[in-house]
């Protein structure tokens, strides 16, 4: 059975300093098709409240050494730790407890006007990621996004098994020296069960951002995704 190397762990940090006024909920919703068999699983989202001092990720910017683990691993602990100690970030959050095929919600606490911008792998891949970067929070209308996917740059996106991390093989592909750049298509090229499997983008996911909802709600786990146990 196929198994995706992801980290556990949903942790979240308001710091010192920082005055919320809001609550929003937070919706990642994944659209590529296929579930488990043939689709794309998202890794737990790294999740951060800012001010324009602070960057998550952009197109032509090399990833930070916590992203280029997202993408490579999906484990979101670096990056978590990254944001926590830099300058400009009020709260971060990983935004479920594991990968998930379908969707997650979660809160954040942050003021309109405050940035937004979460990242997450894309798992059934080499090193691509997507997410949102640097919206501005709303006062009270509801934000809904369209996320591109995006390659990270760090490894080579060799499309085999044996360098993607869904299969067991995590940090094993070829080294790339490049920056983030959007992506349209990707490819496998020896799955064991379907053979090639092409992926095309955007979107990859959808984002929602509410104003004032504070509803707990539960989210996917290793639990809930039993085909990539072995």
């Amino acid at each position: 059975m196929n198994r995706l190397a992801i980290a556990l762990g949903c942790s979240s940090l308001v710091l010192a300093g920082a005055a919320s006024a809001a609550t929003y909920t937070i919706t990642v919703e994944d659209l590529v098709p296929g579930g488990v068999a043939t689709g794309q699983p998202l890794s737990p989202p790294v999740a951060v409240v800012h001010d324009g001092s602070y960057s998550l990720f952009a197109a032509g910017a090399a990833a930070s050494p916590g992203l280029e683990i997202v993408a490579r691993d999906g484990n979101p602990m670096t990056l978590v730790m990254e944001a926590e100690g830099a300058s400009g970030v009020s709260y971060v959050t990983t935004g479920s407890a594991g990968p998930f095929f379908d969707s997650v919600q979660f809160t954040i606490d942050g003021n309109p006007g405050d940035l937004f911008s979460v990242a997450m792998m894309l798992g059934r891949t080499n090193d691509l990621i997507t997410g949102i970067h640097d919206v501005v929070l709303p006062t009270s209308d509801t934000v809904v996004m369209m996320t591109n996917a995006y390659d990270a740059g760090v490894e080579m996106n060799t499309g085999m098994i044996e360098d993607i991390p869904f299969y067991g093989n995590s940090g094993v592909g070829p080294d790339e020296d490049g920056v983030i750049a959007m992506i349209n298509s990707y490819t496998i090229f020896n799955d064991p069960d379907f053979g090639q499997l092409d992926f095309s983008f955007p979107p990859a996911a959808r984002i929602t951002i509410e104003p004032g909802n504070t509803t707990p709600v539960e989210t996917t786990t290793w639990g809930a995704i039993k085909g990539l146990y072995r």
